[in-house]
Order: structure tokens, then C-alpha cells, then sequence
């Protein structure tokens, strides 16, 4: 998490997204409009800063007002349509974290808690969505139809105070057509800030369970473990998932998804 954090502090990190991409019209009646039309769009982050980068330009997606950075700096995801934009926030939510016991411990003012949603703006309409109620949320993904965003979720219903809960953080995967959730059984100590990726056809998820790189069926949530190892990412056709191993020095390896 530190060298994650170090890393989009002090660089930007360059992540290709196949998309389409941005490009700015003038409008008969002298407004701009946002047009989506080339390919290979490509979205640049560092630190609490967002960009498209396009044939045409690099637009600053904004930030929206009160919001914070989520913890340890997960990774945003750019749509594959080129049109939205998903990253976890941090709001305040008005309540305290508790009292102070003064003969145990020296009391610090009382912090107010915040809340994690999953935040998707759309470069079409420049407008936020904000998802969920969570004590933390980590990377985003999405789908290859662009429609679900998957990501992991730390519960806050069971866990008011969002205190320490193993396995409370979980799988979960959002409709944006109906924006409801889907918890995904048996996904539970997923890592905060771990990558998750989507088989192109859309039907599995890779991501990292104690551990282990995971490939999830969507719908059935069957479980097929492929190697040890984090970050796991899914090749363009399908045949092969990267991820990476803990091994003298880190690296990055391939391993062949089984069928």
C-alpha cells in the first residue's frame, strides 16, 4: 500500500484503456459538446489529479466538491465505451468515532467518520453518481460492456462503527443501469487496493484472495484458483492473465486461465 501510494504521488501512472475517445465540437449555438469517436482513449492519474488523454487534447475530470481521497489511493478505471469514469471517494458523514477512555489512553479531539462510495462521472453529461454507503472501497473496474463496475466493498451495515471485521471486505459488482449492488459469496479479506480485471467476454472476474489470483464465474460465482500472486489482469483475447509474484524481486508473470 505505501509503495502505491509513494508511486501515484510522485508520478503519473499511464494506463491504456481501449475506448473510445474524447474530442470537443463547437455546437451551432456556441456551446461545447463532448463527442465520442476515435479509439485508444487513455487515462492518466497521479496523486488526487484524473485526465483523458485523446488524439485531441487531455481533459481534467474534475473533482467533486468535500470529497477526499479513499485510503491508500485505489485505481480509477475509465469505461471501455470512453464515455465514464469510476473512482472510490471519501465524504464525511456527520457522526464521531466515539468516546475516549482518558485513563487508558491520551484523547484526541473527537475526528469526524467518513463514508466510501463508488463515484462515476460521465464525461457525456460532466455530471457524478455517487454508489453506496462503505466504511472503504478500493479499485474500480469495468465490464466490457461498460454497464457493471466491480470493486472491493468493505460492508458497513453489519460493522456502524467500520472497525476492524475480518472479512467484511467483499466482491461487489454494481449495475449502473439500476444502480444496485451485488455482493459476491465468498469474497470475503479481499484486498483494499488490489487490481481486479474482467475477461473480455465478460462472464469472469480476476482478483486476489488471500492470496491467490481467483478467476469468478459471473452468476454462478464458481471459483477456480489460477496461481499465488496480486494485481491479476486478463489479456485482450482471454487466454492468459498477468499478475504478480513475490519472488526475490517483484515481477511480473503470466499464467494460462484454464478452461
Amino acid at each position: 500500500m505505501i509503495r502505491r501510494m509513494i508511486q501515484s504521488a510522485l508520478c503519473l501512472v499511464l494506463s491504456t484503456i481501449l475506448a473510445a475517445s474524447l474530442t470537443l465540437s463547437r455546437a451551432a449555438d456556441g456551446q461545447s459538446k463532448r463527442l465520442f469517436s476515435e479509439p485508444q482513449s487513455i487515462l492518466l492519474f497521479g496523486g488526487w489529479k484524473h485526465f483523458v488523454s485523446t488524439p485531441t487534447g487531455i481533459f481534467e475530470i474534475p473533482n467533486p466538491p468535500d470529497s477526499l481521497p479513499e485510503m491508500g489511493f485505489p485505481l480509477p478505471a475509465l469505461a471501455p465505451t470512453g464515455d465514464q469514469f469510476a473512482i472510490s471517494f471519501s465524504f464525511p458523514d456527520g457522526f464521531g468515532y466515539g468516546g475516549c477512555d482518558p485513563t487508558r489512553h491520551t484523547c484526541a479531539k473527537i475526528t469526524p467518520k467518513h463514508k466510501s462510495v463508488m463515484g462515476v462521472y460521465s464525461l457525456r453529461d460532466e455530471a457524478w453518481k455517487f454508489y453506496g454507503d462503505f466504511c472503504l472501497v478500493g479499485s474500480a473496474a469495468f465490464s466490457p460492456d461498460g454497464r457493471k463496475v466491480a470493486f472491493m466493498g468493505k460492508v458497513r451495515s453489519s460493522n456502524p462503527d467500520c472497525g476492524y471485521v475480518y472479512g467484511s471486505e467483499m466482491l461487489m459488482i454494481l449495475d449502473l443501469e439500476i444502480g444496485q449492488f451485488m455482493p459476491v459469496p465468498d469474497t470475503g479479506a479481499m484486498p483494499e487496493n488490489g487490481q481486479l480485471s474482467w475477461a473480455p467476454d465478460g462472464r469472469r472476474l480476476a482478483v486476489e484472495l488471500k492470496g491467490q489470483i481467483v478467476s469468478i464465474e459471473i452468476g454462478s460465482w464458481a471459483q477456480k484458483v489460477i496461481a499465488e500472486g496480486t494485481d491479476p489482469s486478463w489479456s485482450p483475447k482471454g487466454d492468459w492473465i498477468a499478475y504478480k509474484v513475490q519472488w526475490r524481486s517483484e515481477e511480473r508473470r503470466v499464467g494460462k486461465e484454464c478452461r
